[in-house]
């Protein structure tokens, strides 16, 4: 997406900072035609497409502080960073302009400010966690615990964690160190299988991992066992057993024969479950 930076011009009423794109013009404008309180004026993106003008308030500053910022180029730590936060709004910008086909003012502005769909800046696991659980709203409360249990596990293996750091030797030195403070395989198993299905997602749904990403599971990697409880299986005479200790509990208690039959039943069907 070609951008072509930076014009400054002040033309009646707005004070400008102009980025052109391939597809529209957006501005960084400081909207001197109402004053607010305190002399301070709008700042938005205006953002102009063939005849489609709009206009994407973010904060109020005033004129001062505008040309501080954005035309004579603070080097404070507070100024910089706000450049940066407006660079990445005009990412977003652009990222949303791309995907209306065809263009709708309102669904941009919609967008624009929903917070919730922005995908998360930074590859720490715990926020893309974060973001998985906002967008699939259909994740049980049980399942979204687990997942933040398995996040923060990591994390305590290793502070703020990210996508980067998960590679088959970290995998490998997680699982050791689990299970030599007497973690069970089948929880390792589960807390690298929540990881993995994070990072999955921001591989093939998302996609905000970087396609140079080594992936670590699987052939030729970290691969995640399956554990299943085993099962006791009681033998015939065992289980005729358990049945004449029933009846000779029922028989003691007087029950009716029918009513007796009825519960011996329902507690061996229970009592198996449990194998």
């Amino acid at each position: 997406m070609g951008m072509q930076w930076r014009k400054y011009r002040r033309r009646s009423s707005i004070i400008t900072q102009t980025i052109t794109t391939t597809m529209a013009t957006f501005k960084i404008v400081l909207d001197t035609r109402t004053k607010k309180r305190d002399n301070k004026f709008n700042l938005a993106f205006r953002m102009v497409n063939g005849n489609n003008l709009m206009y994407l308030n973010i904060t109020k500053m005033t004129q001062q502080q505008f040309e501080q910022i954005f035309i004579k180029k603070s080097k404070d730590e507070k100024s910089i960073e706000f450049r940066e936060t407006c660079n990445g709004y005009i990412t977003k910008c652009e990222r949303i302009f791309s995907e209306l086909k065809p263009f709708n003012k309102e669904r941009l502005r919609e967008l624009f400010y929903d917070k919730d769909k922005e995908v998360p800046k930074t590859l720490l696991l715990k926020d893309l966690l974060k973001y998985y659980i906002e967008q699939n709203e259909f994740i049980t409360i049980r399942t979204k615990g687990r997942y933040q249990t398995s996040i923060n596990v990591l994390n305590t293996f290793k502070k703020d964690v990210t996508v980067g750091d998960i590679t088959v030797n970290f995998l490998k030195r997680f699982d050791k160190y689990f299970r030599d403070k007497g973690g069970s395989p089948a929880t390792v198993s589960g807390y690298l299988t929540d990881a993995r299905r994070i990072i999955n997602y921001f591989r093939e749904i998302v996609k905000l991992i970087p396609k140079e990403y080594e992936y670590p599971f699987g052939k030729g990697g970290y691969s995640i066992k399956s554990y299943n409880p085993k099962k006791i299986v009681l033998k015939s005479d065992e289980i005729q057993s358990v049945i004449d200790l029933l009846n000779l509990i029922l028989l003691h208690r007087n029950m009716p024969e029918m009513c007796g039959c009825f519960f011996t039943y329902a507690m061996v069907s229970t009592l198996l479950t449990f194998y």
